[in-house]
């Protein structure tokens, strides 16, 4: 049952990762899919830096991936836009993607689950909001594969030797896959915690009071800055108050249609 989210505060630079020596199925090279829930406290407009979700990249000479929601101080005016970006070496060649969706203010403070979709040989990315498709403007397609770097990869932050650009915000249901999602699948999916045994599934963090990753892989991440976990989710029951309340409600529901049903 999904019961947490993780909290990260962008004015504590909190964030989670694993280490490239640790972690076993993120050097992604080729197909792969990214998904989660974010509950955005600030657009990174606002802050002033990109607001990463997923990525694997030190920002200097090991740059695999970044799944991440861009700033206005983006090259070429992608303010707010979620995007993706890879690189085929150590940084020098990329291929970078933006959703034709900017975050606004109505977005703040409301759960909202996003996916990015990578065929890597086109090079192509397939962008959902809330499980809708969303175009995307393709900015460079340098990459048409990935670099297996030897950098950390790390959840709500660009793992730099000085690490930046810090998600602000709730994160919950971390997933990433190494093949191409359908829509279908991740519709079906989005709304429900997954075993962890799914093919192609090679990290899964429920953020369910822990840092675990639900696959065979076991990458598992470390906290830093001490982020807190949050009852607060976007879907499942929250509390065992609100199961106290909608058993009480079913049962409530039940006896006024027995009354009816006698009464007519």
């Amino acid at each position: 049952m999904n019961t947490h989210s993780l909290d990260l505060e962008l004015s504590s630079s909190q964030y989670a990762y694993i280490t490239d020596a640790a972690q076993s199925g993120l050097d992604l090279t080729g197909d792969c899919s990214f998904e989660a829930w974010i509950k955005l406290e600030q657009l990174p407009s606002v802050a002033g830096k990109p607001m990463m979700i997923v990525t694997k990249d030190n920002n200097t000479t090991q740059r695999s991936y970044d799944f991440f929601i861009h700033s206005a101080s983006a090259p070429n005016g992608y303010p707010d836009k979620l995007s993706v970006s890879f690189s085929s070496d150590n940084g020098t060649h990329w291929t970078s993607v933006y959703a034709n969706y900017s975050f606004g203010a109505g977005d703040i403070g409301k759960w909202i689950h996003v996916a990015a979709v990578i065929d890597v040989s086109v090079p192509s990315v397939t962008f959902y909001i809330d499980g809708e498709v969303v175009d995307g403007y393709v900015a460079g397609t340098d990459a048409t594969s990935i670099y297996n770097s030897t950098t950390d990869f790390a959840v709500g932050c660009q793992k730099s030797t000085t690490p930046a650009n810090y998600l602000n915000g709730k994160i919950d249901e971390v997933r990433v896959w190494s093949d191409i999602r359908t829509q279908q699948e991740i519709q079906d999916n989005m709304r429900n915690e997954l075993v962890g045994n799914e093919a192609n599934l090679v990290g899964y963090w429920k953020f369910n009071n822990d840092y675990l990753d639900a696959t065979a892989n076991n990458n598992d991440l470390t906290a830093v800055n001490s982020p807190v976990f949050s009852d607060d989710v976007p879907f499942g029951v929250k509390t065992i108050n609100d199961l106290a309340i909608a058993s009480v409600k079913t049962i409530n529901d039940l006896a006024i249609a027995s009354v009816k049903a006698i009464g007519g």
